[in-house]
């Protein structure tokens, strides 16, 4: 039982760590979206849900289309629109979600690892602030408005849940609200079938039989519905040809491409299954746990051309020590989802690093709970117990270390030479400078193949669809009178290839980026891509 000194201290620490917190995320805010498309689809499917229109691509030329994506985040995104409907000023408000969900899911960490896996208060507390400063968690939540940080906190209430009534012996009320917080994770994220099979498989290792079957029936009421609507209302190959990209291609498909959501640069099979994990298991190890684990000493090794894949490494280690350890020690919950999770992280064809930033408050309690075992081993202890002052001091380390990442992006966004701030505020500004550009100038019965479709409807009302494959899909294009090409993107592209100097550019931008506009000449009588 804790003493009164801790307790005393026990709500000004909470309250200074969540104002730390709650500062750096409102201080990193910015303006920048949809650069990354998947926030610009988000925005779009959400002002569609706002505006009655259905949960469809409302900038397709032809109406029906709906995405791949699940409905939980856009119909979440909806709410604000209802709001405040005018983007982009409206941006704040949109990512105000994302940023009381990742406070939100600190608070349930800490809750979690201080009242369902033992842990002292202080250690928690530590624990979950350096989970939530997290610089990645903080960009996705403040700099793009990606589904992480909504998804974590679902994904951490599922877990404590599925926790809590397994160790009271809860068989209905509490497996039951589980299992629709975790079917309500899966409508955000796809990958949250994972949590699903795991709250599943654990409630079974502890002989819950009557829970996980309530569990289940929670997430199936949730996740049935939007599956069956999903598979009726499934884009034709006829509409996939029209719109093109990925967000129109199911994750079955995706799943055989070498590069998710890219069918041009290539398939594979079975046989190249163990290829792909290899080199997701190598991204993990010798990049992600560094940048999620210790950023700022990363990105100085990285920068420096030396270490930087060496402390990944080590701290995939520690995590890898912590994680056996827990399993050995009896698992829970936590343990047992996160292996169905990994298992689909490796086997996706996409960068690892946004999918395992979901795992970071589990992941930093194994790096501490390694970290103390080797301790213990090089001080020859025949057995370890946890030294909670010495792990929260190395929590705290955690802490500082991403507290001083984000003070350097912060002083740089404040910067006062436009050069010196952030690339992705500079390229956001030249990519809005050319979207406006495109709203005052191109006919309002414009349609426009772009490199970010969904951005360019957001901010100038024009039909758009991507510009994959100009030349094999140029029959399409004439029948669906598309006559621009937009060129947007956060990086710099290329000088215009043989075949679009054929055709006027009639917006180059001013910047770095290369950003441009071609004019494709009227559809009947221009010049065909590629000839």
């Amino acid at each position: 039982m804790e003493t009164g000194r801790p307790i005393r201290w026990k709500r000004p620490a909470a309250l200074a760590a969540g104002a730390t917190a709650f500062a750096v995320y409102l201080l990193r805010l910015d303006r920048v979206i949809g650069l990354q498309a998947d926030d610009a689809w988000y925005v779009l499917l959400a002002r569609a849900l706002a505006e009655g229109r259905g949960y469809e691509l409302i900038n397709a030329p032809t109406p029906g289309l709906m995405p791949l994506y699940p409905p939980g985040f856009p119909l979440l995104l909806s709410l604000v629109f209802r709001i405040a409907p005018d983007f982009p000023s409206n941006v704040p408000l949109l990512k105000s979600l994302s940023i009381l969900s990742a406070l939100g899911a600190g608070g349930v960490a800490c809750r979690y690892f201080t009242h369902l896996r033992g842990a002292p208060w202080h250690f928690a507390l530590a624990l979950s602030t350096a989970a939530t400063v997290a610089p990645l968690l903080v960009f996705l939540s403040t700099g793009m408005l990606m589904s992480e940080p909504v998804y974590l906190l679902v994904q951490m209430m599922a877990v404590a849940l599925v926790e809590r009534g397994a160790q009271h012996q809860d068989a209905v009320r509490t497996p039951l609200i589980a299992g629709l917080i975790a079917g309500f994770a899966m409508l955000v994220r796809t990958a949250g079938i994972g949590v699903i099979i795991g709250g599943l498989i654990y409630l079974l290792l502890k002989r819950r039989r009557r829970a996980a079957l309530t569990f289940v029936l929670g997430a199936a009421a949730l996740v049935a519905p939007w599956a069956i609507y999903a598979q009726i209302n499934a884009p034709t190959p006829a509409q996939q040809g029209e719109h093109n990209g990925y967000i129109v291609r199911s994750y079955a498909e995706q799943f055989w491409h070498r590069s998710a959501g890219s069918p041009h640069l290539g398939s594979v099979g079975v046989r190249d299954l163990p290829e792909r994990v290899w080199q997701n298991a190598v991204r993990m190890t010798t990049r992600d746990a560094g940048e999620l684990s210790a950023a700022r000493l990363y990105y100085f090794l990285e920068d420096a051309g030396a270490g930087a894949a060496a402390l990944s490494l080590a701290l995939s280690a520690l995590i890898i020590i912590g994680y056996i350890a827990s399993w050995r020690r009896g698992p829970t919950m936590a343990e047992v989802f996160i292996a169905p999770t990994l298992a689909i992280i490796l086997l996706w064809p996409w960068d690892t690093l946004r999918f395992l930033v979901v795992l970071l408050p589990f992941g930093l309690f194994y790096l501490l709970t390694g970290a103390g075992i080797v301790y213990g081993f090089l001080m020859r202890r025949r057995e370890w117990a946890p030294n909670w002052r010495g792990l929260t001091v190395a929590a705290v380390v955690i802490v500082a270390f991403n507290l001083y990442a984000n003070f350097i992006y912060i002083v740089r966004g404040l910067g006062s030479a436009p050069d010196e701030r952030p690339a992705l505020v500079r390229a956001f500004e030249e990519n809005e400078e050319m979207l406006l550009w495109m709203r005052e100038g191109l006919p309002e019965d414009a349609v426009v193949a772009a490199t970010n479709p969904a951005l360019v409807f957001l901010y100038t009302g024009r039909r758009a669809i991507y510009n994959e494959d100009p030349a094999g899909n140029w029959e399409t294009w004439n029948r669906l009178g598309v006559r621009y090409l937009a060129l947007l993107s956060p990086t710099r592209i290329p000088d215009p290839i043989a075949e679009e100097r054929k055709y006027p550019i009639i917006y180059h931008s001013r910047g770095e980026l290369n950003l441009r506009v071609l004019d494709l000449g009227e559809p009947d009588r221009r010049i065909p891509w590629g000839k």
